[in-house]
């Protein structure tokens, strides 16, 4: 059976040298101790040391959100293997306390009116990644076209219109001219 920690517990461990987070949805919190897995963080231990000792839960499944592409937004969250690793990492439970839990209410709603307010500048950080992901198609392509040959492809080019105009045709049961 896990250990059960009050929020007033894990408030103290907040450093570099002793860093423990909150994570999971409401009824179901656990503790996780990060220290030792502070360096190894892909995305560097001062996004986690940021988060020491709080409930970090929004923040786990929100940073994915906007750190991933549009063309990936599928796969919001972290991968099932940095789960199943936080799994090795949970030292307990979080009791209920209701003055704390109330805290930590007010903090969430700060944090999330701060993401609301903050929603203009990640839709221009959402605007310049399609931009990016768009030239790197183009680039692609261009790469392509010219790696077989300008004839070649337009030539194989040309096919694929007619197939397509094709099965346009008989979808929208179109005459043929």
């Amino acid at each position: 059976m896990h250990q059960q920690f009050s929020f007033e517990e894990v408030e103290l461990h907040n450093s570099e040298h002793d860093c423990w987070v909150v994570l999971g949805p409401i009824g179901e919190k656990k503790v996780y101790d990060l220290t030792a897995f502070l360096e190894d963080h892909p995305g560097g231990p001062e996004l986690l040391l940021d988060l020491a000792g709080q409930d970090a839960h929004e923040e786990f499944e929100i940073t994915a959100l906007m750190r991933t592409p549009l063309h990936e937004l599928q796969d919001i969250g972290h991968s099932s293997a940095a789960r199943e690793m936080l799994q090795e990492l949970c030292i307990g439970v979080l009791t209920h306390d209701n003055e704390a839990i109330a805290r930590r209410e007010k903090r969430s709603l700060e944090r999330r009116s701060l993401l609301l307010t903050q929603s203009p500048a990640l839709d221009s950080i959402y605007a310049e990644t399609r931009r990016q992901h768009q030239q790197l198609h183009r680039r692609h392509l261009l790469c392509r076209f010219r790696r077989f040959g300008g004839a070649w492809t337009l030539a194989a080019l040309g096919v694929l219109l007619l197939a397509l105009g094709a099965l346009l045709r008989q979808a929208w049961r179109l005459p043929v001219d």
